[in-house]
């Protein structure tokens, strides 16, 4: 199994991205409180009946951004702090949670599709949503996709760091399938009998066997 990475082989979320959680935070509070005039109609009516109209938005308005706005900044800044992603050479680990975490391996050999998005708000802010969907069980339901890496500015050289790992995982269990192997080293070692020891035939065949070894090599160092 991979082992988790060190906190400088991590990637996190943009560095402006807390920045414009915070700053889209009355927004979606705003959207409490239209919420909460609508479900509470008859408590503001009953309050501006009382009070009088000031004193009924003042008692829906202010306890909500009092409130909310201190929550919501925290919430903020403990999800972004926790999420993070690796990609390594076995796995991709996606790290997430606020009250409570969740580490997601995900296989390369498991992956089906990857694709970015931007959300209402993440458009506001031009950030991308990566979702990684695999054949297995969906972990986030929402979005039916295995991990989602969030706070993404530019996700075209993740993904194609993502593909990359995924040729080279193929490739390197194609070279040491033994079959593929055996394969491989038996087109390379087709000498004809009437060869002799110090013809230059035969050099290019050991050449050529030497540089099949060598490229198997370099496929399981990585």
């Amino acid at each position: 199994m991979e082992p988790i990475p060190s906190v400088e082989n991590r990637q996190h979320c943009d560095d402006g991205y807390l920045k414009f959680l915070n700053r889209i935070l009355p927004l979606k509070l705003l959207v409490v409180v239209v919420f909460l005039f609508l479900c509470g109609m008859w408590a503001i009516i009953f309050a501006y009946e009382k009070y009088g109209f000031l004193m009924a938005v003042l008692w829906t308005v202010v306890p909500v951004y009092i409130i909310g706005y201190p929550i919501g900044a925290w919430y903020n800044k403990i999800q972004v702090k926790n999420h993070w992603w690796y990609i390594g050479n076995e796995v991709i680990m996606v790290h997430n949670g606020v009250f409570s975490l969740h580490l997601a391996r995900i296989p390369y050999d498991r992956i089906q599709n990857m694709d970015s998005h931007k959300g209402f708000f993440d458009r506001i802010g031009g950030f991308y949503r990566i979702q990684i969907q695999t054949a297995g069980s969906s972990i986030n339901t929402k979005t039916k996709a295995e991990g989602v890496l969030f706070g993404v500015r530019e996700p075209e050289p993740i993904i194609e760091d993502i593909f990359a790992q995924m040729e080279c995982k193929e490739i390197t269990k194609d070279a040491i399938n033994p079959k593929n192997f055996t394969a491989s080293l038996n087109d390379a070692t087709q000498i004809p009998r009437d060869i002799s020891n110090d013809s230059p035939e035969l050099i290019e065949i050991l050449l050529r066997i030497e540089q099949k070894l060598g490229n198997i090599e370099e496929l399981l160092k990585t």
